[in-house]
């Protein structure tokens, strides 16, 4: 952002959520890249969290290493939150709860004018979404249902795997989300003192 003038919009998703759909389209595992990458490691990481890493993929379970996946693609993102206030934080469920609101603020954050074709094209589900969606939440997009629709992944996951899964992000000291609630921690959200940028936009996710 700041070579390219540019600003920066960072769009998150719950990574038990993010983790369901991945593996319900078969997607290939992304941590495993970045494990690899020198640089990263270096910068991100330590030694204990790279060996944490190489064997929660080699014994984990699938849901285990797709949320170590979200957390290894995320960590560069959510470490330097706190130092730029001028980023821009949208999350998936708020985008779905209050669309209007969470538009309206992206509009007078970027100085864009506000325009209900927004959220007339936000409530479009997406052509990866029509191909790719399970029956259950095609019925749900359909339903209009959007409180079911960010929590529906609660019914699929077991006690024992919300503990595993909160034990990840526990080592990664994440609390954006918590496996307890399929919305973002609050602190996180943007509100009505939250900075006006300029309207030059990168997106991020």
């Amino acid at each position: 952002g700041e070579r390219f003038d540019l600003d920066t919009i960072v769009l998150m998703r719950h990574p038990l959520a993010q983790a369901l759909s991945v593996m319900h389209t078969g997607w290939y595992s992304t941590g495993k890249g970045l494990l690899r990458n020198p640089r990263y490691v270096d910068r991100w990481l330590n030694s204990e969290l790279e060996s944490y890493c190489w064997d929660l993929y080699g014994h984990g379970a699938e849901i285990e290493w797709r949320v170590l996946d979200w957390v290894l693609e995320n960590l560069p993102l959510l470490k330097q939150l706190p130092g730029h206030l001028e980023w821009v934080l949208i999350t998936y469920e708020e985008l779905l709860l209050d669309p209007s609101k969470v538009l309206g603020e992206l509009a007078r954050r970027l100085e864009l004018p506000a325009d209900d074709r927004m959220v007339a094209r936000l409530r479009r589900p997406s052509r990866s979404t029509r191909l790719e969606s399970s029956p259950q939440r095609k019925q749900l997009i359909a339903a209009g249902d959007q409180r079911r629709l960010i929590s529906s992944w609660q019914d699929q996951v077991s006690p024992e795997v919300l503990r595993s899964c909160a034990s990840i992000l526990d080592r990664f000291q994440i609390d954006l989300y918590s496996v307890d609630s399929p919305v973002a921690n609050p602190r996180y959200l943007p509100g009505p003192n939250s900075p006006t940028i300029s309207p030059h936009t990168s997106a991020s996710q």
